[in-house]
């Protein structure tokens, strides 16, 4: 059986030199975890431009970015949702305080109102 993959260019310099210095720098790797081979197609000679590296410790594959990608959309969704709701818990929190200060103003205004009342009273009486 045969393994055949997609390629891509993943790094483009100016000469091998470079390769160890740039892995580490873009992937973090030792030069112990990769290994670098050159792609020659059948009809060409060895003198290829183009080189494949292959990450001994990896397990990466299309069907795990596709699995990441729809996870990525499955989070945005939920986190959309999240926020819908936190904002809905927000607005009820503050009708239910502005509504507590409202029943508390309106019983002291109701005081008010009957104190005032009671205050003509009495003038009157005195009177």
């Amino acid at each position: 059986m045969a393994s055949y993959s997609i390629l891509s260019p993943f790094i483009l310099l100016p000469s091998h030199s470079k390769l160890e210095e740039s892995m580490h720098k873009f992937m973090s790797l030792a030069p112990d975890d990769y290994t670098v081979y050159a792609l020659v197609p059948i009809s060409q000679a060895p003198a290829s431009t183009e080189f494949a590296i292959k990450l001994s410790k990896s397990n990466f594959s299309i069907t795990a970015l596709e699995s990441l990608v729809s996870e990525k959309l499955q989070l945005e969704f939920q986190l959309s949702k999240c926020k819908e709701t936190i904002l809905a818990l927000k607005t009820q929190v503050l009708r239910k305080n502005n509504l507590y200060y409202d029943e508390k103003y309106m019983r002291r205004m109701e005081k008010l109102k009957k104190l005032n009342e009671d205050n003509r009273k009495l003038r009157e009486l005195l009177k």
